[in-house]
């Protein structure tokens, strides 16, 4: 028997300068909202095989995805992944070294 599947992964960029630099209280707290947010952007019905740091290993056997579903999944993570962030940047009462700085993390 023969599966196929598609693995997706994405990753924070910058996330390792990010928690070793600066102070790790908020630095965790921040990743951790990321990371959700990313979960709660899964439209495509990937499933979830681990979370490993700053990355998120999703996985979906059966059919291929359309290149199209595609695109608009890995586009809604990045977008939803910045929108949280600038939210976060206007809204943040801690002058922290983290809570300044996390406006500066993207994904990859």
């Amino acid at each position: 028997m023969e599966n196929k599947g598609l693995l997706f992964i994405p990753d924070i960029s910058g996330f390792t300068r990010f928690v070793n630099e600066i102070e790790l209280e908020h630095s965790h707290h921040i990743i951790q909202q990321l990371l959700e947010v990313l979960i709660n952007a899964n439209q495509a019905g990937f499933e979830i095989s681990e979370i490993e740091g700053d990355a998120i290993l999703f996985y979906k056997f059966g059919a291929p995805l359309e290149l199209e579903v595609l695109y608009q999944q890995v586009e809604r993570m990045f977008c939803e992944f910045h929108r949280h962030l600038n939210a976060y940047d206007q809204r943040k009462i801690c002058q922290c070294h983290a809570c300044v700085a996390a406006v500066n993390l993207t994904l990859k």
